[in-house]
């Protein structure tokens, strides 16, 4: 099981909406841990049973990063996303 804390609440709702715009992409165990998510203040904890759901949303994540046209907040939610992502799959 892989724990991802302190992600905070807009980059958790900018990680839902592409999402929710992302067909089949992204692991239902990604989609799982992003649903079931625990909010505590600005804050939420992902917990992904599985590297592979997390790679999943990762992919996601950089590719919307390289292809999407974005703004500038929404940017650095994801490339936070991503940093936080990362750190919570480094053993």
């Amino acid at each position: 099981m892989i724990a991802v804390p302190g992600v905070l609440a807009g980059d958790a709702d900018v990680a839902r909406i592409l999402l929710a715009t992302a067909a089949a992409v992204v692991s239902t165990g990604a989609r799982t841990a992003i649903s079931g998510a625990k909010r505590t203040g600005d804050v939420e904890a992902w917990t992904f049973q599985r590297v592979e759901d997390v790679e999943s949303l990762l992919a996601l994540l950089e590719d919307c990063r390289r292809r999407e046209t974005l703004d500038h907040d929404t940017i650095h939610m994801v490339d936070r996303l991503i940093a936080t992502l990362t750190a919570a799959c480094k053993p």
